[in-house]
């Protein structure tokens, strides 16, 4: 890439780039106002980022590569005084300087920059950690270590910050899914069951019972003459009048009525309710992204 598209130019030894040569009498037609603008906005940059100013020299790298150097320092500040920054970066693994936020234990001297900011912010304990503050930092072991984070799967929520509609959440603090209550409409179609009574007849008998007789009374007649000579057993006869027996007491008769099966038949109906299998947890659609932690 040339760096001057000038016609009146030539070839730098060093770098083999093209420089702009001044060859005309009449200067070029650029104003000290736009050159001066230009010349210290490139200043302030270079400023910012730490650096002073120095005559170019095509040389010396070091003179001419002053701005860019210049930017490299002011991004490296920016990102170096913010430890505990959580950033998205889509890549499976963290870019340098940034970390997992997978609730290791961590060395607070390996990691003293991030440990500086953990006790900036304060730490949990250990035991409240694990009882769920795990979106948050813990003290570890209380001496050496100090622990991250845990958000792999979780939804990352705004705390309430006093609003009132998520009450009472402390800062990374770990909550279940739940559903706003609900209602599920069902419709169960009209339908009936179908049956069939075939017709059917009872069985029966009477029991044995009541047995009884009736008495007649005996008269006793003498055959023979008058005087009785030449008498005879006693004889039963009725003469040509009603005789009425001796009446027998009450009595009962036991019935016994076979039983007999129904026939009816219900058919088998379905109700026509169909209720949606559910998932183990309540989710939007969403896409999986990485979350690194700065340190």
């Amino acid at each position: 890439m040339d760096y001057t598209l000038s016609d009146s130019y030539f070839t730098h030894t060093g770098t083999g780039q093209r420089m702009h040569k001044e060859v005309q009498a009449v200067p070029t037609a650029v104003s000290d106002k736009d050159m001066n603008s230009l010349l210290w906005s490139v200043m302030e940059v270079v400023k910012a980022g730490g650096l002073a100013g120095v005559q170019f020299d095509p040389d010396v790298p070091s003179t001419y590569n002053l701005l860019l150097r210049a930017i490299e320092n002011i991004n490296a500040a920016a990102s170096s005084d913010l430890p505990g920054r959580v950033g998205i970066f889509l890549q499976p693994n963290p870019p340098p300087g940034w970390m997992r936020m997978n609730g290791f234990l961590l060395s607070r001297v390996v990691y003293a920059r991030l440990w500086a900011h953990v006790q900036i912010v304060g730490a949990v304990s250990d035991a409240e950690w694990m009882a769920g503050r795990t979106g948050w930092f813990s003290a570890g072991d209380g001496s050496t270590t100090f622990r991250v984070p845990l958000i792999g799967a979780e939804f990352v929520r705004a705390w309430d910050d006093g609003r009132g509609v998520d009450f009472g959440r402390l800062l990374g603090s770990w909550q279940d899914g739940s559903n706003a209550l609900h209602n599920h409409p069902l419709t169960d179609p009209t339908h009936g069951h179908p049956v069939n009574d075939p017709s059917h007849a009872h069985g029966g008998t009477t029991a044995a019972g009541g047995a009884h007789d009736h008495g007649a009374p005996w008269l006793p007649l003498h055959a023979g003459d008058i005087d009785a000579t030449g008498s005879t057993p006693s004889q039963f006869s009725l003469d040509s009048g009603a005789y009425q027996l001796a009446a027998a007491p009450e009595h009962i008769h036991n019935l016994n009525i076979n039983g007999a099966a129904t026939g009816v038949t219900v058919q088998n109906q379905a109700t026509g309710i169909t209720l949606a299998s559910q998932g183990s947890e309540a989710k939007p659609r969403n896409v999986a992204w990485p979350f690194y932690l700065k340190y």
